[in-house]
């Protein structure tokens, strides 16, 4: 859920669902959330931050990427469900502030 303040922006307000800050929650607690809406069959907007490395999805679907996590399965997305990309400090792994 996208939040502004204590309000829901307007085109989720008519949810009745709290929205949830992952860093603001401890793990358990996201796990609930995510596992109660799973077996709803409830659709939810996520906002993920992965770390890794991207390149082209080459194939029958132009605009799709794929970023390599590392350690983890390569995963695929279509560049419109980014809202921002942010270089990482190789030194530390962070993003430099």
């Amino acid at each position: 859920m996208v939040a502004a303040g204590d309000r829901l922006d307007a085109p989720r307000a008519d949810v009745r669902v709290s929205a949830m800050v992952g860093k603001d929650e401890d793990a358990s607690v996201v796990s609930a959330r995510l596992r109660d809406a799973a077996e709803r069959g409830e659709a939810l907007e996520l906002i993920l931050v992965l770390r890794g490395t991207v390149r082209p999805a080459w194939g029958k679907d132009p605009g799709r990427w794929h970023l390599r996590v590392r350690g983890q399965p390569v995963f695929t997305f279509p560049a419109e469900s980014v809202i921002a990309a942010t270089p990482i400090c190789r030194g530390t792994g962070r993003a430099p502030r």
